[in-house]
C-alpha cells in the first residue's frame, strides 16, 4: 500500500476543520501510488483525495498546486486542489506537506473533458440558421446525446433512472 505516513481519523477530522469540505465520514488508504501517501477521504460534502508529499520539498509545491488549480478553473480536466479557509492549497499534516484534491475519477475527468469540448452558447437566430443549413447536431446534443449511450458514463457518475441523462439500457445505441 502506498501509505507511508499514517493518518488517523481523529487527526484528519481536526485538520479538515481548516477546509470547507464538511466533516469526515471515512478515511481509506489508496493502495496504488509510488512516492506520496494518498487517502480517499469521504466527508459530508463529497469525496476527495488527501495527498501527503513524501519527497518534494514544500517550497516547490505551491507552483504545481497553483498550476493545477488554474488549469481546472479554465476547464482542463485535471485534479483540482481545494483551498483551505485562508485560501491556501498546501498545509502540513503529521509533519508532511499535504493537500486536499477533488475526488473525480479518471473516467469522470474524461467525460468532463468531453463536455468542455462541446461547450457552446448559440444566439437564437444563429441556432435557427445552423439547424436549417448544418448537417451536424447542435453541440449540446453532440455531447449529451452521445454519453447517454455509453455504459461507462453511467458507471462513472452513477446515473440512475430518473436522472436527466438516463436512458434505459435497451434504448442505448451500440455500434461496436
Amino acid at each position: 500500500m502506498s501509505v507511508y505516513t499514517k493518518v488517523t481519523e481523529r487527526e484528519l477530522g481536526g485538520w479538515l476543520k481548516a477546509y470547507s469540505v464538511g466533516t469526515l465520514v471515512e478515511l481509506k488508504g489508496i493502495a496504488a501510488g509510488i512516492e506520496n501517501t494518498n487517502y480517499f477521504v469521504t466527508t459530508t460534502h463529497g469525496r476527495y483525495v488527501l495527498t501527503l508529499f513524501e519527497r518534494l520539498p514544500a517550497k516547490d509545491l505551491p507552483f504545481y498546486l497553483g498550476l493545477m488549480a488554474h488549469l481546472a478553473r479554465h476547464g482542463i480536466p485535471c485534479p483540482a486542489p481545494i483551498a483551505d479557509l485562508s485560501d491556501q492549497y498546501l498545509q502540513q499534516l503529521n509533519g508532511k506537506p499535504a493537500a486536499v484534491i477533488d475526488g473525480f475519477s479518471g473516467d469522470q475527468r474524461f467525460f468532463m473533458g468531453w463536455s468542455q469540448v462541446w461547450r457552446r452558447k448559440y444566439r437564437d437566430e444563429d441556432l435557427r440558421s445552423r439547424l436549417m443549413t448544418d448537417s451536424h447536431s447542435p453541440s449540446e446534443y453532440r455531447c449529451n446525446g452521445i454519453v447517454t449511450n455509453i455504459n461507462e458514463f453511467y458507471r462513472a457518475f452513477d446515473v440512475q433512472p430518473g436522472d436527466k441523462l438516463y436512458r434505459p439500457a435497451e434504448e442505448r445505441v451500440e455500434i461496436w
